[in-house]
């Protein structure tokens, strides 16, 4: 039924960039030695792109029918995947999985006096991970009189007990305030490993925000839209490959997009690598929040134009070379080779989706960005 799905949201980028047969004509340089139009190679590549991630994301809803997200809490985790792109953080690595944890109400809304959160991460998380980063993202609201103001807010967190009582203090940082906004808290890691590590008297966390003698932390027995839930964050790290931090692969951190080796208005007759944007809402996708778009590349272009440069060693090319070596062929007329321009090399991506049970996931997709462009 998925692939069904991907077949018709398939068609629909190619209806919509189809052109007549005269501006096919016009598009023909630059094109592939079988002519194929700049608008079918575009096509073909953004199928590319939505099958991987049919593949690669085996709970994902396909269509955002059965499932929604407040448009505040979608510009949150947009906000929060912009920031970390550019940053040196474990949210980038490859090796790195990133989880997001809703905070719930224990009482289930029976007792609004007591004022915890829960976390539903479950006990034996600590014997396939480590901890690598915990964050915990908290709404604020502010006295009606207070809210153009900027505040300096002294913020603390508590560990609770089973009996409501208070227990350890964990983190205090003080923020700069103004209109309600979402803060970030950074927390000791040692504390996340030690509350998901056993089933001791931990029942939750207090976050006090004192400003003008109100707590202006918003806890889950206070929130009223999805956008006020407080969220903890955890970085987490598969046991299996701590040891094996030498490996490059692993280590890695997903490098910033390429920027294009050449420009549509100004095309190379050889094999090069183009921009290529894909948009998820455009084709239905909204149950990927971030990003909600990038740029995918793609490789066009005729390689005899350029195939000395750019022959890879794998499949026909490697056959073809070996050829040519053994008949000692001088000057060989590469468009009798038969080769064909495509990406050679690929990063990964990291996105956040919506699963069809509604609950917020991390993936690192695998060869989502064309970085290479090579002829075989």
């Amino acid at each position: 039924m998925k692939w069904i799905l991907l077949l018709l949201l398939t068609d629909v980028v190619v209806q919509t960039s189809a052109k007549t047969v005269g501006q096919l004509d016009d598009d023909k340089k630059g094109c592939g030695k079988d002519k194929a139009c700049l608008e079918t190679l575009k096509a073909y590549r953004t199928r590319e792109v939505l099958e991987r991630i049919i593949e690669q994301l085996p709970g994902a809803p396909i269509s955002d029918a059965a499932v929604q997200i407040d448009p505040e809490l979608r510009k949150m985790y947009v906000d929060f995947y912009e920031d970390e792109r550019h940053k040196n953080s474990d949210f980038n690595r490859q090796d790195v999985d990133t989880y997001f944890y809703s905070a719930k109400d224990p009482f289930d809304g029976e007792d609004s006096s007591q004022m915890v959160a829960m976390f539903d991460v479950t006990q034996d998380l600590e014997k396939k991970y480590e901890i690598l980063e915990a964050k915990l993202m908290v709404s604020t609201t502010l006295p009606t009189y207070s809210r153009n103001i900027l505040d300096d807010v002294r913020v603390q967190v508590f560990e609770k007990n089973r009996d409501n009582s208070l227990g350890e203090l964990v983190k205090t940082q003080s923020f700069r305030i103004t209109g309600g906004e979402r803060i970030t808290i950074d927390l000791p890691v040692g504390a996340a490993k030690r509350w998901f590590a056993s089933s001791g008297s931990f029942h939750g966390i207090f976050v006090s925000a004192m400003l003008e003698q109100h707590n202006i932390a918003v806890h889950p027995q206070q929130e009223t839209k999805d956008s006020e839930k407080m969220i903890l964050q955890l970085s987490l790290r598969n046991k299996e490959f701590v040891g094996q931090s030498t490996n490059s692969t692993l280590r890695r951190s997903r490098r910033s997009p390429s920027a294009a080796i050449c420009a549509t208005s100004q095309p190379s007759e050889g094999c090069c690598l183009y921009d290529l944007i894909v948009e998820f809402n455009k084709i239905g996708w909204d149950w990927v929040i971030a990003p909600p778009r990038y740029n995918a590349f793609m490789c066009r272009g005729q390689c005899e134009k350029n195939a000395h440069h750019l022959l890879n060693d794998f499949g026909h090319a490697r056959i073809m070379r070996a050829a040519n070596s053994i008949y000692s062929v001088a000057n060989m007329d590469l468009t009798s080779l038969g080769l064909c321009c495509h990406a050679s090399e690929f990063d990964y991506l990291k996105v956040i989706y919506l699963n069809q049970q509604g609950v917020i996931n991390v993936a690192n997709l695998n060869g989502m960005v064309a970085n290479r462009c090579g002829c075989s």
